[in-house]
Formats: structure tokens, C-alpha cells, sequence
């Protein structure tokens, strides 16, 4: 990312299989789809989002708050002084999978903005 604009990442939860397959173990049922996993990154990198490798059922993006808002149409966070929309309380804020193209969005549980931890250094 080489822009002075302020940058902002979320966190990509992929769908899992939710009965285990009947020819693998029981613990690939946890696991999302890998080629399902390859589409969505391979989407949002060709957005231009820096994409973080799949960990367990999830990875990370990183983009400019623009290019956000151009590919979700929300009102990203910037920071953690920001106020988050979402459930009360503060809970996490989640992006619109439907800008997503539908074989991407059918394997997207969420794209969220975690709230900042209400400890350390930005804690009230």
C-alpha cells in the first residue's frame, strides 16, 4: 500500500462444511472449501486488497479506507477512536458479502472490523 490515505484491514470468516464428508476425517468438516478459499482471495486481490494467508477458516485483508468503501459501499473505520456501527455494545461491523461475486459470496461467512480490545493503550 503505497498511499497516504489511512489504511484499514477486516477479517475474511469463510463457510465450512457443516456435516463431516463421508470419505475424509471428521476434522475436515471445520475446514472451508480450499478452491472456494483460492476464488475469494484471488477476488479481492485483483480489487487491489493486500490478502493475508488462510489460517484455519480465515485470513485477513488490508486496503486504503477508499477501496474499501468503493467495493463494499460502507462507511469503513478508520481507526480505533472511530465509533463502530453494529450490534450494541460495540460488536463487530460487518461488510456486505453481496458486492462480492456470487460464487465468492457464497463462500464468505463475513467480512468484519473486530472492535479494538478494551484493554491496552486506546482503552477508556
Amino acid at each position: 500500500m503505497d498511499t497516504d490515505e489511512p489504511a484499514a484491514s477486516a477479517l475474511v470468516i469463510l463457510r465450512t462444511d457443516d456435516a463431516p464428508d463421508d470419505d475424509g476425517p471428521e476434522d475436515d468438516a471445520a475446514r472451508p472449501d480450499p478452491a472456494s478459499a483460492r476464488r475469494v482471495q484471488e477476488h479481492l486481490r485483483e480489487l487491489g486488497f493486500e490478502v493475508g494467508a488462510l489460517i484455519g477458516t480465515s485470513f485477513s485483508i488490508s486496503a486504503p479506507v477508499g477501496l474499501f468503501r468503493r467495493s463494499f459501499g460502507e462507511d469503513v473505520p478508520v481507526d480505533a477512536a472511530e465509533p463502530r456501527r453494529g450490534p450494541a455494545g460495540g460488536g463487530p461491523h460487518d461488510l456486505p458479502v453481496d458486492r462480492l461475486p456470487v460464487d465468492a459470496a457464497r463462500a464468505v461467512r463475513s467480512i468484519t472490523f473486530a472492535p479494538p480490545p478494551d484493554f491496552g493503550p486506546t482503552a477508556p
